[in-house]
């Protein structure tokens, strides 16, 4: 069974690189360690994902089509999506 978890092992830490990098996964303009005011960017700027939103959402259009092919929303029993 593939899992959300497993899709996504082995990806690495987003690395800010600058303005002028030609890194598409990188950060160009976010640098979680410079300052503004007084907190660090990262303590302003705080990464999170809705959980069933962005991997249980099979993204239906207003036509019923869904259009993520995902291995882990290939399962009948709700619990076994979750795993």
């Amino acid at each position: 069974m593939d899992s959300a978890r497993n899709y996504f092992e082995g990806t690495q830490k987003i690395q800010y690189e600058g303005r002028d990098s030609k890194n598409m996964m990188s950060f160009h303009h976010y640098n979680p360690e410079q300052m503004i005011g007084n907190k660090k960017m990262k303590d302003h700027l705080r990464f999170s994902v809705a959980y069933w939103h962005t991997f249980c959402f099979e993204g239906k259009d207003m036509f019923g089509a869904d259009l993520f092919n995902r291995s882990w929303n290939n399962y009948s029993d709700p619990l076994d999506q979750s795993l």
